[in-house]
């Protein structure tokens, strides 16, 4: 095989691996299938059950008590804060980027400050990012 051939070949395989490190097209496609009422009703619930003993600005919560419907995003975290519930994605040192769900009934918007970003995907669902 030529080594020019060989040499595009080689570029085109990297460029694939790069696009497939960006988690935010899957993450919508699921979002999608899933519904984003069925994920906002679930994020309702978790958010009712989550602070119903606590008064922390934000709960980690475990995996087995993720909904269902929040098991196809793959998340690698689940905190519930005050106006929404985090589903983080991806994890670096420097912050974390993931689906923000608005549980249902909540009139919130979630605004950005301080390192903090959401860009809207649909009605109550965001994609953010935290810190970097």
């Amino acid at each position: 095989m030529p080594l020019t051939r060989l040499l595009l070949l080689l570029l085109l395989a990297l460029a694939g691996v790069s696009c497939g490190n960006d988690p935010r097209p899957r993450a919508e496609r699921q979002v999608r299938k899933i519904g984003p009422e069925r994920l906002r009703q679930d994020a309702a619930i978790l958010y009712k059950n989550a602070f119903a003993a606590h008064t922390l600005e934000m709960i980690t919560i475990r995996t087995y008590n993720w909904p269902d419907s929040f098991r196809p995003l793959k998340p690698l975290r689940v905190g519930v804060y005050l106006d929404g519930v985090a589903v983080a994605l991806a994890v670096q040192s420097t912050g974390e980027t993931g689906i923000y769900v608005i549980p249902r009934s909540m009139d919130v918007e979630p605004r950005n400050a301080g390192g903090t970003k959401f860009e809207k995907i649909t009605d109550g669902i965001y994609w953010y990012s935290f810190g970097g």
